[in-house]
């Protein structure tokens, strides 16, 4: 018996998990969890007979726990609960009448345990719940956009019109039962434990499992009538938590059950109409309160109002195309709702390590353990040759392993330990994402060479992340890498540290040459500063860029090179070609691209109609006026620019530079924050004013640091400056850096940038040093 049970469970429970999530549950709730670590271990084994492999813990409901799982290769939710016979059968009964209605939350497959103390319910995983996403609008202080508050109601009147059809009613609507599918882009509503059969006459009494925040007034009634509408009223509180931005007490809702609804409707003009269906949903007596085939017709009609609303705004400011294009996607916005979120979860699959020292008790965990991520922080252990060998021997029986993270930085790994570790992480057959930092190695040619070889053989790779920097990377060695990358054409995450090496224009046109093969790459962070790379490296750097047409999210380090006015105005070019990047930091200190590597830069950018934010540190470059008023140009292209991050230190741009400058920025009217360093740019007071007085033109502005030191400036001009910035009426931070200057420190100074209305935190500095 013992023997089939050893062979029938491959993996062994994370006991110590358990024992940590039982810990802190208590600790958080002041209560026990309704499963302790015994029955945690349990309920992990019995699914694992039924090839059902736990990966995560999720949370605790107050029914059962719900946890992400492995199941014929696909991940799924499960949930766990101590069954109620009648419960179950009054559920199943409702999901069948339910199975074919969209919005609605589904099981793959229910089951009891042999013992039939165990209830397991199998479903897609879904990212998060709604009350995860208000949480994290609200923690922001921002409401959700209006027209995604409609679509969301729009999907839940069409289940209530599918309940309401049936004679049902799901009785404890709240948003936690409203689940949130990032597949789809849409909410699903579940948990219909509770849920009830209604016919005329059906009392309130029989209602058990009901949220009183959410509770509609009828439920203080002894012999009170229930049907769909008491569910529209718990959904008619969660609107107006969306609206006013903010969870309502319960004390709160116990006066709006009292009749005193006025006192708590948003005063925000937006929400005009949605306030008139909330109020019709809110209405003390059932009888009044709207049913659900009036309340989607209601907010259908609301729906094509905003639609109207939005064409007639941007009717003749956009071409055709364009204008096609946005108006699709608001139609979409109704039905699609999008939203990334990190589901506060406890991985079950997941290691971490710190020292190296235990190495065979770390074996030992991995080898009977289902281990899917794996951290390895073994930085300035002492880890020689043999060790590497060891450590790889190990990685390579993990066979499950899809993300690992190691860090040997600072340690004594030579020729023939980086052979064999490479050689055993490429026959990790399913490692997907891998993070691996060997920075300050003491390796040589044929290590990193070697490294390489048996890397390219993870064709699977989608997410990479290598830190070579420091170990005196050559030409050839960036040859190899750059064949290893042409082979990942499943890369779709890439972040390379190639910094402080001896990478020249040969290096940089092969590692160009991979990654324009890397046609599915969407993310890359490439550091190649302090190296020896030219024009024409550079240039072909770019054209390799620019064959990479899905990347949005782009950061290039290339300081302290040499690549000159000819390799920037060639790199610009291509970058031209990335029409989808969204996200761009390029960082050129100490490149002397001079007036034309600027003018081609300027070119590039305006290319990038879809650049939402970006970061340009371009300080020591020989960019004069010509120059600053060329780049100008091309950020005025930049029409969805919103976030802009600028530096031109030690750059003689002048007084015209700075204001033609300021007046193309001007001309960025979604421009919402915004950091300028103009350090030593013999700008003089002239054209600190111009630069504000273009600046005072962005309306939307509300975040702004301007870096004007060492540039002449006196307390006139930083007054004029003052009330240049008071036009950016939406302002409400402003940071001067005013050091160095001629400017003396006075009440009256400070008072003039405090005029401002919307302004709540000012910060300028004087000191002479």
């Amino acid at each position: 018996m013992q023997q089939q049970q050893d062979i029938e469970l491959k993996y062994q429970a994370p006991e110590e998990k358990f024992q940590e999530i039982f810990e802190d549950y208590q600790e958080e709730h002041k209560e026990n969890m309704i499963f302790d670590t015994d029955e945690l271990t349990s309920i992990y084994n019995e699914l694992q007979k039924k090839k059902i492999y736990l990966t995560s813990y999720i949370s605790q409901g107050g029914n059962g726990c719900v946890f992400e799982a492995k199941y014929n290769e696909e991940i799924v939710a499960v949930k766990c609960s101590k069954p109620k016979f009648e419960k179950i059968k009054e559920e199943e009964k409702i999901m069948k009448l339910l199975k074919d209605t969209p919005y609605v939350f589904k099981t793959i497959e229910e089951f009891l345990n042999e013992k039939k103390t165990k209830y397991y319910q199998i479903s897609k995983k879904y990212s998060c719940n709604l009350k995860d996403i208000m949480q994290s609008f609200f923690d922001q202080k921002k409401t959700l956009p209006l027209n995604q508050i409609v679509g969301f109601a729009i999907q839940m009147s069409t289940v209530f019109e599918k309940i309401q059809q049936n004679n049902l009613i799901h009785s404890d609507i709240k948003p936690e039962n409203i689940l949130y599918d990032s597949q789809e882009k849409c909410f699903n509503l579940c948990d219909y434990g509770e849920s009830k059969s209604f016919k005329d006459g059906s009392k309130t009494y029989n209602l058990k499992g009901f949220t009183r925040k959410y509770a509609a007034p009828e439920i203080k009634e002894d012999n009170g009538f229930f049907n769909i509408k008491y569910d529209i009223y718990g959904l008619g509180i969660i609107l107006l938590e969306l609206t006013l931005g903010k969870f309502l007490e319960d004390g709160d809702c116990a006066f709006i059950r009292n009749g005193k609804l006025p006192n708590y409707i948003s005063k925000n003009a937006l929400y005009q109409d949605i306030n008139q269906i909330i109020i019709k949903m809110l209405e003390k007596t059932p009888q009044n309160r709207i049913d659900s085939f009036g309340l989607t017709k209601q907010l259908n009609e609301l729906r094509i109002k905003l639609e109207s609303q939005f064409i007639y705004a941007i009717k003749d400011k956009l071409d055709f195309t364009e204008s096609n294009l946005m108006i699709s996607k608001f139609r979409q916005s109704f039905l699609k709702f999008n939203y990334t979120s990190k589901q506060n979860e406890v991985r079950l699959d997941k290691y971490d390590f710190k020292g190296y020292s235990n190495l065979s008790k770390i074996q030992e965990c991995i080898a009977k353990r289902l281990v899917h991520h794996l951290d390895l922080k073994f930085w300035d252990n002492n880890i020689d040759v043999l060790g590497a060998s060891y450590l790889g021997s190990g990685l390579r029986k993990c066979i499950n392993l899809k993300n690992l993270k190691l860090n040997l930085n600072k340690n004594q790994v030579k020729a023939i330990g980086q052979l064999a570790l490479g050689y055993d992480l490429g026959k990790c057959a399913n490692l997907s994402n891998l993070a691996l930092n060997l920075d300050t190695q003491q390796i040589n040619k044929q290590d990193a060479q070697s490294l390489g070889f048996y890397l390219a053989k993870k064709v699977n790779l989608q997410n990479l992340e290598l830190n070579i920097s420091n170990i005196k990377i050559d030409d050839k060695d960036a040859q190899v890498l750059g064949f290893f990358l042409a082979d990942c054409t499943n890369l779709s995450n890439l972040t390379l540290y190639l910094g402080w090496n001896q990478i020249s224009d040969q290096g940089a046109s092969d590692l160009g040459s991979g990654l324009g093969k890397c046609l599915s790459l969407s993310n890359l962070t490439l550091y190649l500063n302090s190296n020896q790379i030219g024009a024409q490296g550079a240039s072909d750097l770019g054209s390799g860029l620019g064959k990479c047409l899905n990347l949005s999210n782009l950061t290039l380090n290339l300081d302290s090179n040499q690549i000159g006015s000819q390799g920037a105005s060639n790199l610009f070019s291509s970058l031209g070609k990335c029409l989808n990047l969204s996200n761009l930091t390029l960082q050129l200190n100490s490149n002397q691209i001079g007036v034309q590597g600027v003018l081609d830069l300027s070119s590039g950018l305006g290319k990038c109609v879809n650049l939402l934010n970006l970061t340009l540190n371009l300080n020591s470059n020989y960019i004069n006026a010509q120059g600053a008023s060329d780049l100008g140009s091309g950020l005025e292209k930049c029409v969805k620019l919103s976030n802009l991050k600028l530096n031109l230190q030690f750059n003689e741009i002048g007084i015209q530079g700075a204001s033609v400058l300021g007046s193309s920025l001007g001309k960025c009217i979604n421009l919402s924050n915004l950091t300028i360093s103009l350090y030593y740019c013999q700008i003089g007071p002239q054209g600190a004013s111009g630069l504000c007085s273009g600046l005072g033109k962005c309306v939307n502005l509300s975040n702004l640091t301007l870096d004007l030191r060492i540039n002449n400036i006196d307390t006139q001009g930083a007054s004029y400056l003052g009330s240049c910035l008071r036009r950016c009426t939406n302002l409400k931070n402003l940071k001067l850096h005013l050091d160095r200057n001629t400017v003396q420190q006075s009440n009256q100074l400070k008072a003039k940038y405090l005029k401002s209305k919307r302004l709540i935190t000012l910060q300028i500095t004087y000191d002479w040093y």
